[in-house]
């Protein structure tokens, strides 16, 4: 059961990138320079990893399907740190982080069709107890008419794929290289959409440099234990678990970033996502 250990610290280290994430880009801060920025400093560490344990010599062995997974998991994380980067700007952690959770609901159904791994009558029943969380953390207006909620969804499916090509790669394939391999697209593709790109790419460097530095080193380690316990446990499992740490998020949302708006829908949403999270993973 070690991959419960590794699930639950991948998670912890998720929950400081969350923050970090949310502490940068609450007051106007520069979404897709702070996603370039975690995406290129992410490349440089595991490239660095890779090259120290001569990795990347396994590629030249692999089967063509897994380099064309390799590929598409690049490019599905260019759309997955767009919607992360924007999803913290524009709504607050405390709500974000559970609806990004939704992945959860994502994870066995793709894991079903692509893995064929099926589900419990019990997890059929933690999905709905977390539509029920959902619906009572998130006011349904808000659901329409916010542009960080939206995004918010966005992330918890793409995030979901990813779960599902990291699952099918990480059998084979050493995590440094899955990782490099993941981050170069989005290094290379995000300044090609921003305007003013090597002056927003400068300016990232100059303020808050060491909390910037801490989310990303946070990814790099939440990576590396959530893969790790990927490639002993089931994706739906090993996920859920992974995500249940969300509750540190809610709850640091609301005590350090003064998210107290709704308080009691925040609190009572992320019990009961919780207990749905409980009853999809564990029984």
């Amino acid at each position: 059961m070690n991959w419960i250990i590794l699930a639950v610290l991948g998670g912890f280290f998720s929950n400081v990138y969350n923050f970090s994430n949310r502490y940068v880009l609450k007051d106007q801060g520069d979404p897709l320079a702070f996603g370039w920025f975690l995406e290129a400093s992410r490349l440089l560490i595991f490239l660095l990893i890779a090259i120290i344990n001569a990795s990347f010599a396994s590629i030249f062995s692999l089967p063509i399907h897994s380099l064309l997974l390799l590929l598409a998991l690049g490019f599905v994380e260019v759309l997955s740190i767009y919607a992360i980067v924007h999803m913290h700007a524009y709504t607050h952690l405390s709500i974000s982080t559970i609806i990004a959770r939704t992945r959860v609901l994502w994870i066995p159904l793709l894991a079903f069709f692509f893995l064929q791994e099926s589900l419990k009558f019990s997890e059929y029943i933690g999905i709905v107890i977390l539509f029920l969380g959902l619906g009572i953390a998130v006011a349904p207006k808000k659901i329409f008419v916010d542009k960080g909620i939206a995004f918010s969804y966005l992330s918890a499916f793409v995030s979901a794929i990813i779960a599902i090509l990291q699952k099918l790669l990480a059998d084979g394939i050493p995590i440094s290289t899955i990782m490099v391999f993941m981050s170069l697209p989005s290094a290379i593709v995000l300044p090609i959409f921003m305007k003013d790109s090597s002056h927003r790419l400068t300016r990232i460097f100059k303020d808050r440099l060491w909390i910037k530095f801490a989310a990303s080193l946070a990814n790099v380690l939440a990576m590396y234990f959530y893969i790790f316990a990927l490639t002993v446990g089931p994706v739906s499992k090993v996920s859920g678990i992974y995500q249940a740490m969300l509750i540190a998020s809610v709850f640091a949302g609301i005590i350090f970033l003064n998210e107290r708006e709704d308080l009691k829908k925040k609190i009572v949403g992320s019990i009961i996502v919780i207990a749905g999270v409980v009853l999809l993973t564990v029984y």
